[in-house]
């Protein structure tokens, strides 16, 4: 079966109701802010983990650093490298994350 995830930090509510209405997916979307860390947890594939880390505008880079090699720490030696998906505000703010990346 297919699966659809749209993730973002500012999807608005008429991107979801588009969403079903036009059967991309069949089930109410979860919205992260609306919904507990235990909800959540359900409602996500159990490969999938999710972070929101709330960090000063001065230090997100270096934070993101640090979450990223934590996992890369974490990580089975058999199992592949993790992915991840970070999301920046701006595409120049995300060209200059990947870069320095």
């Amino acid at each position: 079966a297919r699966q659809v995830a749209l993730a973002g930090a500012t999807l608005p509510s008429d991107v979801f109701e588009r969403c079903i209405a036009e059967r991309w997916i069949v089930r109410r979307p979860v919205r992260v802010g609306e919904v507990t860390a235990e909800s959540l947890g359900r409602a996500l594939p159990e490969a999938l983990k999710h972070k929101l880390v709330p960090v000063p505008e001065g230090l997100k880079f270096m934070v993101l650093c640090q979450l990223l090699r934590r996992d890369l720490e974490q990580k089975n030696e058999k199992a592949p490298a993790p992915r991840v998906v970070v999301f920046a505000q701006t595409e120049p703010q995300a060209i200059k994350a990947g870069e320095r990346l």
